[in-house]
């Protein structure tokens, strides 16, 4: 009788313990969209010039701004940044390239999207 008690206090364990991770991650399916959600404005000086031009400019373009386009998030919006810090403006979207982890193809995606000015 007690091998049966010691098995059924186990598989009552086993349920109590699938259904707090049940739980947990129903919980943390609910709360990850609240945190990746992101609501970036860009400056006043860089929403005129979308509204004028319909393109960012990255070479004035702020982090927040430069998330904006496709494929690129705040790590490498940040490359942007230190790309153009140490090299100075860029003089076409092709030398965008040389930033590490921007290739061809997400400089492509940003037909119509993106200029240097």
């Amino acid at each position: 009788m007690k091998e049966r008690q010691k098995i059924g206090f186990q598989a009552r364990a086993a349920v109590l313990l699938l259904g707090f991770a049940a739980a947990v991650l129903a919980g943390a399916l609910l709360f990850l969209p609240s945190v990746y959600q992101r609501d970036f404005a860009p400056l006043p000086a860089v929403q005129e010039e979308l509204e004028q031009s319909g393109k960012i400019d990255l070479n004035q373009a702020d982090l927040e701004t430069l998330c904006l386009l496709p494929g690129i998030g705040e790590v490498k919006a940040q490359r942007i940044l230190e790309y153009r810090q140490a090299h100075g403006p860029f003089s076409s979207l092709e030398e965008v390239d040389q930033v590490e982890g921007i290739g061809p193809k997400t400089i492509e995606s940003w037909d119509g999207l993106a200029c240097v000015g």
